[in-house]
């Protein structure tokens, strides 16, 4: 194929990636009109300083880049599209995060297919990228929710580990042209499955409504990818999104936990329901966007735990958070501020019914947005607190059941 011209854009990935980053440099190779490559280079650098984690121990002042990743995204074809975002890690490899096609066969029927976003929670479209908070979703540090020691299973994962972002797999999209409703119908790799050789596929189905009828739109989204945003920053209009997820897996297979010493009384199968919602507006005759959010997960059979008895019994899960951004849509310096808040909270069954594991979580802070979510400094506390059952645990292990952390991260997307 022979390059007719390269092309730096200041815009370059909004002609890809839409509203959410509108805002990013990037160099396009060109060979046509639907036949480009858009390359770009993302990066955050973080400052944490986090209180201990054991009894007797220190708090940590760490410098971190917790993501660095070269980005390729643009057309083969009118209709062919394709992504692609490899992260360097801090042991110098590279790998690929996410990657795949994009089949836009028309506006109701498209077709994802690679290592891509599962469609389950809003929070699993939301990349790091274009998250409020730099922590992102479930900050859990003693790894209670996804470390099978502490929630005394042996079954090799917990319930977070059921709602990972990105999968190997295939998504079927589209939406009604008006934005009434939007749906993706999900069949992935059972990576999470203790006994992987016998591995089959999970299903997974979100459907998004939006009052259009009341003058509201849709929260813009990025086709290619599957991935939605925190904010706008108010440019899109009053959003409202209304979404409802499912979620069908196997985690553990009865006939092959003998052989793997856990002796499961039955196949795990968890299935799992959410319901979220986002709104945004920006308020008239003031300079002021707010962003709201909120959710609610239940995970029937999320994990094995052993109850009171010692036996091993299915358990379940119910996770829900609200979240709040508010804009100062006026630039003061060289970038406009926004404060934010999140809290999440978590419940799931853990020696028997009275002494569940419980997880609480409160984060405030302040994003700077220099070029909207392409260059932005994140100042921030999170602090998180485990009571009930799992408190007794992390004492016996000697660890602490409250765990603060303050940071500083600066991102840039180019």
């Amino acid at each position: 194929m022979k390059v007719k011209k390269w092309k730096v854009l200041g815009l370059a990935g909004a002609l890809v990636l839409g509203y959410a980053v509108s805002s990013n440099a990037g160099v396009m190779l060109k060979a046509g009109e639907n036949t480009y490559a858009d390359f770009g280079f993302w990066t955050q650098v973080k400052f944490d300083t986090q209180s201990k984690l054991d009894e007797g121990g220190k708090t940590t002042y760490t410098f971190d880049v917790p993501d660095a990743r070269i980005t390729i995204d643009g057309k083969m074809t009118k209709d062919v599209e394709f992504f692609s975002d490899v992260v360097m890690s801090a042991s110098n490899n590279a790998a690929l995060e996410e990657g795949g096609l994009n089949i836009a066969v028309m506006p109701e029927f498209q077709v994802r297919i690679g290592k891509i976003r599962v469609p389950f929670t809003r929070e699993q479209l939301i990349p790091s990228y274009y998250s409020v908070v730099a922590n992102g979703a479930w900050w859990d540090p003693q790894g209670v929710f996804n470390n099978s020691t502490l929630m005394q299973s042996g079954s090799g994962i917990g319930p977070a580990g059921l709602l990972e972002d990105v999968n190997p797999g295939v998504v079927f999209h589209g939406e009604i042209p008006g934005g009434l409703f939007k749906y993706a119908v999900g069949l992935f790799n059972e990576e999470k499955r203790l006994d992987y050789e016998n591995a089959g596929l999970g299903v997974t189905a979100r459907i998004e409504f939006t009052p259009v009828m009341l003058g509201f739109k849709p929260a813009p989204s990025i086709e290619t990818k599957g991935w939605e945003s925190d904010t706008y920053f108010g440019k899109a209009g009053d959003i409202l999104t209304i979404g409802l997820g499912l979620m069908k897996t196997t985690a553990i297979d009865k006939g092959a936990s003998t052989s793997l010493g856990l002796n499961a009384p039955d196949d795990l199968k968890p299935f799992g329901i959410g319901v979220d919602a986002f709104f945004e507006k920006k308020l008239p005759g003031a300079p002021f966007v707010l962003d709201l959010t909120g959710g609610f997960v239940s995970i029937n059979d999320s994990h094995f735990y052993k109850n009171a008895s010692n036996q091993l019994v299915k358990g379940d899960t119910t996770y829900y958070y609200a979240q709040a951004q508010g804009l100062i849509d006026q630039t003061f310096g060289i970038g406009k501020p926004a404060f934010y808040f999140r809290y999440e909270g978590a419940k799931a069954d853990y020696y028997d019914s009275t002494n569940d594991a419980t997880y609480n979580r409160f984060a405030v802070g302040c994003n700077y947005y220099i070029k909207d979510a392409a260059e932005k400094v994140n100042i921030g506390i999170d602090h998180v607190s485990y009571s009930d059952g799992i408190k007794n645990t992390l004492t016996t292990l000697n660890k602490k059941d409250s765990v603060t952390d303050f940071y500083v991260q600066l991102q840039v997307m180019f």
